[in-house]
């Protein structure tokens, strides 16, 4: 039986993976600063989802390339694809201070709780 949570999570890191290499100027840019955790032909076919991206090597490429524990994990795609009002309230809560912040936290997980409920 497939483990369908791991699929989703080897999916996404995929499609982040191939994302890295656009926001880092190509296949190889990227290559030369993942070097000595993955190479060429390994993060080609992460990319592809042929092969997994290990958590070691999520976790690994995210500290080499600057980004927060987890970003690998992270469903981007809903947030590329944002309609323009989508876009406009996420815009609008990442300029929230924390205070607000943690009170938007707070009614996402109330919302979330009540939504599992019905």
């Amino acid at each position: 039986m497939k483990n369908t949570n791991l699929n989703n999570i080897q999916r996404v890191r995929a499609e982040n993976i191939s994302l890295l290499r656009h926001l880092n100027g190509g296949h190889e840019p990227l290559a030369k600063k993942l070097n000595g955790i993955v190479n060429w032909n390994y993060l080609s076919k992460m990319c592809l989802g042929d092969m997994p991206v290990e958590d070691s090597v999520a976790r690994q490429s995210e500290q080499r390339l600057n980004q927060p524990a987890g970003w690998l994990d992270r469903q981007i795609r809903p947030i590329l694809n944002a309609t323009d009002e989508d876009w406009l309230l996420i815009s609008q809560i990442l300029a929230l201070p924390p205070e607000a912040k943690s009170i938007a936290r707070l009614i996402a997980a109330y919302a979330a709780k009540r939504g599992e409920g019905e």
